[in-house]
């Protein structure tokens, strides 16, 4: 017994050490946050989905009455797009990471369109 408790207390420096090593590699980053309009000319009655970027995905989440939504996310430097779209109220599109201007058009299945941008600097990857 007394051989098993020294093992294990022998071993407890690399144990910790791995769990402390898997807290750097960790992305230290916040959602970034995407202020959308509408892209109509009247506002809907509703309240704005809730939109923002973060760790190579933009995140689309509207209220529980939206059945599908869809989405084109297009770089600005050369006009290259992203899409995906979903049966729900949420919607997830994976886009690059890289630094630019970025620009958000989706559609809810209650047929309200939005446009949003966003930014992604070095500093924000």
């Amino acid at each position: 017994m007394r051989a098993k408790i020294l093992f294990l207390l022998a071993l407890l420096p690399f144990i910790q050490s791995n769990s402390s090593f898997a807290g750097e590699t960790e992305p230290n980053q916040t959602p970034k946050p995407i202020v959308v309009r509408s892209s109509g000319h009247t506002q809907p009655r509703s309240l704005l989905p809730n939109c923002y970027y973060y760790d190579g995905r933009v995140y689309i989440e509207c209220g529980i009455d939206e059945t599908s939504v869809s989405g084109t996310v297009t770089r600005s430097s050369d006009g290259y797009q992203w899409s995906n779209s979903a049966n729900g109220n949420t919607l997830q599109i994976e886009v690059p990471t890289e630094p630019g201007t970025y620009t958000l058009n989706f559609t809810l299945s209650s047929g309200c369109s939005y446009v949003g941008e966003y930014v992604l600097i070095g500093s924000n990857l």
